[in-house]
């Protein structure tokens, strides 16, 4: 019998939180506590603050006020951060109203988990941010990391603390303040404060970190979800980003940060450079590598009937990562991954897996499978977990009739010939692959 190993994958495109269901109802009921009639909101004033530049889907790239916003809400002062980095804010306006924080911002709702890490990030962040503009400005820049997901991005390189606040609230052991906040929504950009006393807004539970995604059970929020999914397409990328892990998140902003940017192809001038990549790894790992012929195949049977994808992440126009996608119907296959290890530390996979992803979901693909992964290669399969994969066990089973029983076969991607051909040149076990791949592959 074979080791077992694990298949790994996410859900895309439609699918909902599971903790949604509990908040239906606890939101009709939270909206018919709160204030009906138009609210008069003025922005007078952002302190303290810094004013780092910020790229953001409907406002471009602008230089900001990232801080403590100073607000008058019906007559009565008080603060706020902005929860909508995708709107410009207007000095005054009386269409404001009150609503959960699970119902803001406009056009983009967030989650429940997002509105509750941004709970968490104020109970814990807020007071210093009252007297410094550092954490003032990490502080919003955080919330609008957690509402933009990917399609929000920080230009500048200081991002005041924002990814250290992120680590924290993020922490599935999160034991620190939650505070109660509401949303104010309106013309201009929403915001986020405290919930005014008396009120009766029930704080975001703490689910102990991000919710697993799960398939849509109920019939109403189905009915929701595809709503929002029609009207606002953007949204739908903010709540996958949402449910990546943090440190995947946060790769994805470094490269973006690093001038990193990335490509969907379906060309054989794209299949080319991904296959020098692909070589340049195999070669890492000690592997020999399958010939041209096989990805140009590929290319001419899948790629050319639009049935997958090559998606490279460049540095100054130099290819440094790419993936290999197929899909059928509504399901989808991360086929081949690879990159160029001198680049490593621009994380231009993860950017490249990210595009992919975006691709996918506007092709229409609602699963993608991430493949097999043995469980001896650790770093592979945390990857993987890394953008919200589930894994389910494979085991494989090999019968010799010769000897009448189950045999135990070794893994042939590990051996002395990794040696071998991690110190062969290219030109050499390229020829060699493509003659050993029937049994290599």
């Amino acid at each position: 019998m074979n080791s077992p190993e694990k298949g790994s994958k996410i859900m895309l495109n439609t699918r909902i939180h599971g903790v949604d269901k509990v908040f239906l109802a606890a939101t009709l009921l939270t909206v018919a506590s709160l204030k009906s009639e138009a609210i008069t909101v003025q922005e007078v004033g952002v302190s303290p603050y810094e004013t780092p530049t910020i790229s953001c889907a409907g406002i471009g790239t602008v230089t900001v006020y990232a801080g403590v916003v100073n607000l008058v809400v019906d007559g009565s002062s008080m603060n706020g951060f902005c929860i909508d980095p995708f709107h410009f804010s207007v000095p005054s306006s009386t269409g404001y109203s009150y609503v959960p924080l699970t119902s803001a911002p406009k056009d983009n709702i967030m989650s429940p988990t997002t509105a509750l890490l941004i709970e968490r990030l104020w109970g814990n962040y807020y007071p210093t941010a009252l007297n410094s503009a550092s954490a003032a400005a990490g502080l919003q820049i955080a919330i609008w990391e957690l509402v933009g997901g990917g399609s929000f991005h920080l230009v500048s390189a200081n991002d005041y603390g924002a990814s250290g606040f992120l680590t924290t609230v993020e922490n599935s052991g999160y034991s620190g303040p939650v505070a109660s906040l509401l949303g104010l929504t309106g013309p201009g950009q929403d915001y986020t404060v405290l919930a005014p006393p008396g009120s009766q807004v029930s704080t975001v539970p703490d689910t102990g970190g991000t919710v697993t995604l799960m398939g849509i059970a109920l019939c109403g929020l189905a009915m929701i979800s595809r709503k929002r999914v029609l009207a606002y397409p953007q949204s739908i990328f903010c709540r996958q980003f949402r449910g990546f892990n943090a440190s995947v998140r946060r790769s994805i902003r470094k490269a973006q940060r690093a001038g990193v940017t990335s490509q969907v192809s379906q060309t054989r001038e794209a299949m080319r450079d991904y296959y020098s990549l692909h070589c340049m790894t195999r070669k890492r790992h000690g592997l020999p590598s399958q010939s041209f012929a096989f990805f140009d195949k590929i290319y001419e049977e899948v790629l050319s009937r639009n049935l997958g994808a090559v998606v490279l992440a460049f540095y100054q126009g130099l290819p440094i990562a790419g993936n290999l996608y197929l899909r059928c119907g509504d399901r989808a296959i991360y086929k081949f991954g690879a990159s160029n290890k001198a680049f490593q530390h621009l994380r231009g996979s993860n950017l490249a897996m990210w595009e992919g992803i975006r691709w996918l979901i506007r092709s229409g693909s609602k699963v993608l499978d991430f493949g097999r992964t043995s469980l001896s290669n650790q770093g592979l399969r945390k990857f993987k977990l890394g953008w919200g994969a589930v894994e389910k066990p494979l085991r494989y089973f090999k019968y010799d009739f010769r000897m009448a029983r189950f045999v135990t076969q070794k893994e042939w991607t590990h051996g002395c010939y990794n040696s071998v051909f991690k110190a062969m040149p290219l030109f050499l076990s390229r020829p060699l692959g493509a003659a050993l791949y029937r049994l290599a592959a």
